[in-house]
């Protein structure tokens, strides 16, 4: 996503600017950072090389990151990681269905060790064995997602990565150290380290941990995979036994599974092991997504999921410089990703963006343009931001950043894609949530 800022200026100075000049004082190297320069979400994302891990912190060795991944993604979403967010991560692996190596790092198979009859008679596998012959003739894998039923085809092989990933995970600890903790994240997802390690910190590696961001699926509670989940070696030991014990049953349940994530959370709960609910620490949203609001603020932020390359490398950058000044110990909050990141973005108006407001379409007085909008915003009292699209009018109680529309807005020009938002609404909500009170969740 490109970010354009908004044309109209702030009039007086709101709590937000007052946070603002505050932040550029503390972090003077970003000074300007935020302002109306395209190409990322964050910070100008171009260049990382002068960007270096800012924390080394202590239990770093004891956790080993393992990332998932597949064949027709791993490419564009992979290396991001080399130049980032591994650089402060001393053991990590990553697995895929398709062995290769990308950026001189050796990606593992996840399912080479399936018997040749699943591999040869079960539907899903049909997409592995095609991966194969695309790469062979020298094809782009991402063709095979470019539709939907590609993409779905690919959701079908990935479910039969999850439960081999807990076995592969801890013989690859066997081979190296024994490892405490294990982190299993996506290509996707964003994690702040030095976050994680004060977490995990405050947790009993053993005891059979299994931590996640909560969902359901019917009456199954699971940690969500994209969001990241985290398993101490005691409850990875315990899993993996149940499952080498009873293969052939585990295989058959993960045919007839809808998601992998959903099957883990199974294996796990059937050793008697239940998940540690961590929303919102563990986050299946981006900082642009993510509702402002009592129920995230003042937690840790430990990851974000669907972030894409440009938007990991600007967070990089900002974690980096924001711990390198606040303190290896220091904890990183939703609130200060807000004060810091989304706050600075936020105007009364700003055209070609959509910021995702969509508690209620409101009628407005036509001909009046993106101004009836705003005003019908202010008169509810619960409204905080507005977006208004041509003739039609949402409004929303949330806080949300969103993101440029420039496409959208080609329809009808800027001026008929707008948001705002109320800024001293904002600025009087976050004066309540402070001070935060808010911290780990470790039961």
């Amino acid at each position: 996503m490109q970010r354009q800022r908004g044309a109209t200026a702030l009039v007086g100075i709101s709590l937000l600017s007052f946070v603002f000049i505050l932040y550029n004082l503390a972090f003077p190297h970003l000074v300007g950072s935020y302002g109306t320069h395209r190409g990322s979400l964050f910070l100008n994302s171009s260049d990382n090389n002068d960007v270096e891990c800012s924390q080394t912190l202590p239990g770093g060795e004891d956790v080993l990151v393992v990332m998932k991944t597949g064949a027709t993604e791993a490419h564009a979403k992979v290396p991001v990681h080399f130049e980032t967010t591994f650089k402060c991560i001393p053991n990590y692996v990553i697995y895929s269905d398709m062995a290769e190596t990308i950026g001189g790092v050796q990606i593992h198979d996840t399912l080479d060790d399936f018997s040749e009859n699943i591999k040869a008679t079960n539907a899903d596998f049909q997409f592995y064995h095609k991966q194969r012959r695309y790469r062979a003739e020298g094809r782009n894998l991402s063709e095979l997602v470019s539709s939907t039923a590609g993409r779905d085809k690919a959701w079908n092989l990935d479910k039969w990565k999850f439960l081999p990933l807990m076995e592969k995970a801890l013989d690859h600890s066997s081979n190296k150290t024994s490892f405490k903790w294990f982190v299993f994240i996506e290509a996707d997802t964003y994690l702040v380290w030095s976050n994680l390690l004060r977490w995990l910190e405050q947790l009993d590696p053993e005891k059979p941990f299994y931590i996640g961001g909560q969902n359901w699926m019917g009456e199954q509670l699971f940690a969500h995979g994209g969001t990241g989940y985290i398993v101490s070696r005691k409850a990875l030991r315990m899993a993996v036994d149940e499952y080498t014990k009873s293969r052939q049953r585990w295989d058959e349940k993960t045919a007839s599974e809808a998601a992998g994530d959903c099957l883990l959370a199974k294996l796990f709960k059937s050793v008697d092991i239940r998940l540690t609910e961590t929303w919102p620490i563990t986050q299946g949203e981006t900082p642009f997504s993510l509702d402002y609001t009592n129920h995230h603020l003042c937690y840790p932020v430990v990851t974000y999921h669907h972030m894409s390359a440009d938007w990991v490398r600007s967070m990089w950058k900002f974690e980096q410089i924001w711990f390198a000044q606040a303190g290896a110990s220091s904890i990183l909050r939703h609130r200060d990703v807000f004060n810091h990141v989304v706050a600075p973005q936020l105007a009364q108006a700003k055209p070609d963006w959509d910021n995702l407001s969509g508690e209620e379409e409101v009628v407005v007085y036509q001909g009046e343009g993106a101004e009836s909008c705003r005003r019908a915003c202010q008169a509810k009292p619960g409204c905080v931001q507005w977006h208004w699209n041509r003739d039609s009018c949402m409004t929303g109680n949330v806080i949300k950043l969103g993101a440029n529309q420039t496409a959208a807005a080609t329809k009808g020009g800027a001026q008929d894609n707008v948001s705002g938002w109320l800024l001293d609404r904002i600025a009087k909500y976050v004066r309540q949530v402070e001070p935060c009170s808010q911290g780990w969740i470790t039961a």
